[in-house]
């Protein structure tokens, strides 16, 4: 796919100087993603902020438009390889069922691991940041366990920006999120791509290899839709993704902010970001809800800011 190679480079260098600028003044961290465009909104009805249906339209208009080629089919055959080798549950590429290729997809890493792949992100790098994640969980629940979400997104991707790049650490921070998601959306096509392949006559077993091939390729496409259709409305941007999602987009862009102001340590980082500072969405101890303390304002100004797309 590549939609982006070239955006992607003028943005690595547009939002290395912008937030370089920005940390000096003392802002709220600058953090631009590239506008993809608008190719599906003029598709999609967006007078009534109906997010399922508005989904339900986009993959519709997807199924109605493409056919997959031998290219993309071997493209995401490659992708769902190097997830089958990466999961400890080692799941075969030669293992295909419609049960299987659901939990594939129902955990978000495939999801994830997908989009990742097609930003530029390398395997190796993908699994080294998923390591920072493992080490940012324990110092986060060894140091700041009522606050242990907020805490480990803020290490995580001040970690990621530290031993990779704030580029990379915003491609994976963000598809964290989209993995999960576009998990009910991604089960929503793949089911309907294998009912479509049994329907047509084929096995189960290759209705299950297709179905998820079909639903791999499409996985950036989605985003990419999604993303369109975001910057033209808020309404939708606040109904696809949960506060909890929200909450860690925000507190991501300070943990990537943070390496530019001099800090070597992202618990140390969080201490004075979090309780100095007062800048992050603490987690909602107590309230039984995660992301209580988040704000429309700081919703609005994550959707403005764009510190949740590419």
């Amino acid at each position: 796919m590549k939609k982006f190679s070239l955006v992607m480079a003028v943005f690595m260098l547009m939002i290395t100087i912008l937030s370089s600028s920005a940390m000096a003044a003392e802002l709220e961290p600058i953090e631009v993603g590239p506008y993809p465009g608008n190719d599906i909104t003029s598709q999609i009805n967006l007078d009534d902020v109906n997010v399922d249906a508005i989904i339900q339209d986009m993959i519709q208009t997807h199924t109605d438009s493409y056919e997959m080629t031998e290219e993309d089919y071997i493209w995401a055959q490659n992708v769902i390889e190097l997830y089958n080798s990466n999961e400890s549950k080692n799941f075969s590429s030669t293992r295909a069922s419609f049960d299987d290729n659901w939990y594939k997809l129902r955990y978000g890493n495939l999801i994830e691991l997908t989009l990742d792949l097609d930003e530029g992100i390398s395997n190796s790098v993908a699994l080294d940041c998923l390591n920072l994640s493992r080490t940012a969980e324990t110092e986060a629940k060894n140091n700041f366990s009522n606050y242990q979400d907020s805490a480990q997104h803020f290490i995580w991707n001040f970690k990621m920006t530290v031993s990779q790049s704030k580029t990379i650490a915003r491609t994976i921070g963000n598809n964290h999120e989209w993995g999960i998601a576009m998990i009910n959306p991604m089960l929503t096509y793949h089911e309907r791509m294998y009912n479509q392949y049994i329907q047509e006559g084929y096995s189960e077993n290759e209705a299950a290899n297709k179905a998820l091939a079909k639903t791999v390729f499409y996985i950036p496409q989605f985003k990419y839709d999604t993303v369109c259709i975001m910057q033209a409305s808020y309404d939708f941007f606040n109904g696809f993704f949960t506060d909890e999602s929200k909450m860690d987009f925000w507190n991501n862009c300070y943990g990537r902010a943070y390496p530019e102001k001099g800090y070597t340590s992202g618990v140390v980082a969080f201490r004075y970001s979090a309780f100095t500072k007062r800048e992050l969405v603490l987690d909602g101890t107590g309230s039984g809800n995660m992301a209580a303390n988040l704000t429309e304002n700081q919703k609005q100004s994550i959707w403005s800011w764009d510190w949740y797309s590419y």
